[in-house]
């Protein structure tokens, strides 16, 4: 039995740049919250690793208006549902604060690919949505090997 290997990277609403949006690489994302974009750590750069979003959807609520009061809610479902955004090997980018990772994408490993690193359908799904960005490497990934340049792009190291 084989486990992946999960690298937390942040939590708050999947955020697609506009120039990624409309450019046809789409091959950055990032968190966002309150306070703005989310600072992403635990990156494992120049790895083989799948990049997920974990949407978190509420299913069933159940309220008690007679004891509890109205309006109040006592128990939800919660279920959590992962969702594969692209693989490949992690970079980051920074978009205010140099030298701090604030987005992240996936370079496919087929040399000289054109278009689309993540995939479309499953950005349509998670952005703007609450999830848990994390990293995978599943053991097929874990046996490649590691790229010797570590990968940023904009900003500083």
């Amino acid at each position: 039995m084989s486990v992946d290997v999960v690298y937390p990277l942040g939590e708050g609403i999947l955020y697609v740049f506009d120039a990624e949006r409309d450019g046809a690489l789409r091959g950055a994302v990032a968190l966002k919250d309150e306070s703005g974009i989310v600072a992403l750590t635990g990156i494992p750069i120049g790895t083989h690793a799948v990049l997920i979003a974990v949407v978190r959807r509420v299913y069933a609520r159940r309220s008690r208006r007679r004891w509890c009061g109205p309006g109040r809610v006592i128990s939800e479902r919660r279920v959590e549902v992962p969702v594969r955004l692209g693989a490949g090997r992690p970079w980051t980018a920074s978009v205010d604060q140099p030298g701090i990772a604030q987005a992240i994408g996936v370079e496919p490993d087929y040399p000289g690919r054109q278009g689309l690193w993540l995939d479309p359908a499953a950005l349509a799904r998670a952005s703007g949505r609450w999830v848990r960005l994390e990293l995978r490497r599943p053991r097929e990934m874990r046996e490649l090997p590691e790229a010797p340049i570590p990968r940023q792009r904009g900003g500083e190291q």
